[in-house]
């Protein structure tokens, strides 16, 4: 799949994992797993002048108010990149045990958190001009699964969409084959 780095986009396709449903913690992984060493860098850059990010995150409004001591917690001027990396590793689920969270006297964060860390470094990357066009096929191997699991995902989709108005510049397609 074609990247356009002059342009800032990138396409990450991926199929749908029938062992993982929720779309929120599907995209998270994808941006752990690509997108790491660019959030550390956008993480130090603008730790350096604080003021933009509220506006990534609705200025902490609503849901948002859940992770505002994470997201504090994540732009302190003293951290390492190794404890960036580990407290993005607290944003993406990655790591989860408490005494992880206990480490930095936060409160540990619900994969029902983890839709308001989504907008925050999705923002984060279309902050410094870094766009993704997520591409999720075979959504249809879910349904074929499980109707419990299908329902899962879409509970999940629906719950992305509404944080459409949140998130700056990227992109969710998915493709879902009816057999007739």
């Amino acid at each position: 799949y074609k990247t356009y780095p002059e342009l800032g986009v990138s396409v990450q396709y991926s199929r749908a994992d029938v062992e993982r449903t929720d779309l929120v913690l599907f995209l998270l992984k994808i941006v752990q797993d690509k997108y790491l060493p660019d959030l550390i860098n956008i993480v130090k850059l603008l730790r350096q002048t604080t003021d933009a990010i509220p506006g990534m995150v609705n200025n902490y409004e609503s849901n948002f108010r859940e992770i505002k001591d994470y997201t504090q917690e994540l732009f302190k001027q003293e951290h390492s990149d190794e404890v960036i990396t580990e407290l993005l590793y607290l944003g993406t689920g990655r790591l989860y045990n408490k005494r992880y969270f206990d480490k930095f006297n936060l409160e540990q964060l619900k994969d029902f958190n983890r839709r308001e860390i989504l907008v925050l470094f999705l923002n984060l990357l279309s902050n410094h001009s870094k766009y993704i066009i997520f591409a999720i096929d075979e959504i249809e191997k879910i349904r074929e699964k499980s109707k419990i699991r299908f329902n899962h995902f879409l509970t999940s989709y629906r719950e992305l969409v509404d944080l459409f108005n949140q998130i700056k510049g990227h992109y969710l397609l998915v493709s879902f084959t009816m057999l007739i």
